[in-house]
């Protein structure tokens, strides 16, 4: 039978062909530009990251500082009998004096005498096993001098002395040491544990005490050593005793690395400087000919003084040492490349009890004046007493310390004096441009 074309009609669907839907190609290009778009900001902030990754890499390791050193202060003792800051009146050396002769009066046995002397061996065993200790606080620093000799012919010479390490950050380790054996030096290198030696550089000298501090990059220092380097640990000078044992650590019998036994004898001594005076810590350990170079040691294994060729007076024959404390705030200076400000006198504090003797007025008396320095140029001369600083009055060292710090170069300030004359003392002013060296 013949299907009409009604059914046909009916399942014509069956032969349509099922087309894709078109594309849309507006849709495709928005997400080609998104993803374009992400590969740009993800490249950008990879770019960034880059870049600051080797920032921070490049501080980390190069040979410049990524951060200030800072040195912890020590308070100065407080002051009970009045300006007479750093020294003793006479009234005090006689109580001291009424104070030890009451004590002598204890006796002393044979058998005390026979416990110190089994016990001496015992001690100085302790105090070599604490200079061991801190050993690795300790390099040796070289400066490296070429010359020709007689028949033209080139060669090095060096000069060694010991550095210690004063402090560190995240791209140096500092090192302090006595400069006259680095003064004349074209390069400069430090001796580390194993004799491993890497190239260091000169931060800042001090002319006045004979220091300098140097540094060397962290990233030249071998890994297995880095780790053992230690900073040393830097003490109170201020409460020193006499008496008080001591372990001096240097050149100090004309040999590299010596250490010395001994005790504090005297702390009272000041020596002055140009523009700032020190407390000096004499000990009983003898001076060979030739000076010498090196730190004092307490028994906790800190550091309590400084010798150098200028810190040991030229009529004095045992070794001789700047108290830390008083150093501190050069060694930061140094440590940070900070020039010192200076006006070039040299002069020592009038005390109540110098003043009372001499009748002479108080404030810091003139001792001498540097070669055209600034003091000199504007016509201070010695034997002037300064008595105020730009409004400040100046009755004591510490007054004109703490002036001086914080004093900057070229300034100009007005600086009152009294000087001696036919009639007495008469004031006059002087205008002094700070300098700085």
């Amino acid at each position: 039978m013949k299907k009409s074309n009604t059914d046909r009609d009916d399942y014509s669907f069956i032969n349509e062909v099922i087309k894709k839907k078109p594309a849309d190609k507006k849709k495709i290009a928005l997400y080609i530009l998104s993803a374009l778009a992400f590969v740009a900001v993800a490249a950008a902030l990879a770019a960034l990251v880059f870049v600051k990754v080797t920032s921070i890499a490049e501080n980390r390791w190069s040979g410049e500082s990524s951060s200030k050193i800072e040195i912890p202060k020590d308070d100065e003792p407080g002051n009970d009998q009045g300006e007479d800051s750093g020294s003793q009146t006479d009234e005090d050396e006689t109580e001291g004096s009424s104070d030890s002769e009451e004590g002598s009066d204890e006796e002393i046995t044979a058998e005390d005498i026979e416990v110190t002397l089994s016990h001496y061996e015992e001690l100085c065993a302790q105090m070599e096993q604490i200079a061991a200790d801190r050993q690795d606080t300790f390099v040796r620093v070289v400066g490296v001098e070429s010359e020709v000799d007689y028949f033209n012919e080139s060669y090095q010479n060096t000069q060694e002395t010991t550095g210690l390490i004063v402090a560190n950050n995240d791209s140096e380790v500092y090192i302090l040491a006595a400069s006259d054996s680095l003064s004349s030096a074209a390069d400069i290198q430090v001796m580390l544990p194993d004799s491993v030696y890497v190239d260091a550089s000169i931060v800042r000298a001090d002319k006045e005490t004979g220091l300098v501090v140097v540094s060397v990059p962290k990233n030249k220092i071998p890994g297995s050593i880095r780790g053992n380097l230690q900073t040393a640990v830097l003490g109170n000078s201020y409460f020193v005793k006499r008496g008080q044992p001591v372990i001096a650590i240097g050149e100090m019998a004309g040999y590299k690395e010596t250490v010395s036994f001994g005790h504090i004898t005297s702390i009272g001594n000041l020596y002055p400087y140009y523009d700032i005076q020190y407390s000096l810590i004499a000990t009983d350990i003898q001076m060979n000919s030739s000076g010498g170079r090196g730190f004092l040691m307490n028994m906790d294994g800190e550091i309590i003084g400084v010798i150098t060729k200028k810190t040991v007076p030229s009529d004095v024959s045992v070794y001789t040492a700047i108290g830390i404390s008083e150093l501190k705030n050069l060694i930061e200076r140094l440590s940070n490349g900070e020039k010192e400000v200076y006006i070039g006198v040299k002069a020592e504090e009038i005390t109540d009890t110098v003043s009372r003797r001499t009748e002479m007025p108080k404030g810091m008396l003139v001792k001498e004046v540097q070669n055209d320095g600034p003091a000199m140029l504007a016509g201070i001369l010695p034997m002037d007493i300064i008595t105020e600083i730009d409004g400040n009055e100046i009755i004591g060292y510490s007054a004109y310390r703490a002036w001086l710090r914080s004093a900057s170069p070229g300034e100009v300030v007005k600086i009152k004096a009294l000087r001696s004359g036919k009639e007495g003392y008469e004031e006059a002013v002087f205008e002094v441009t700070v300098g700085e060296r």
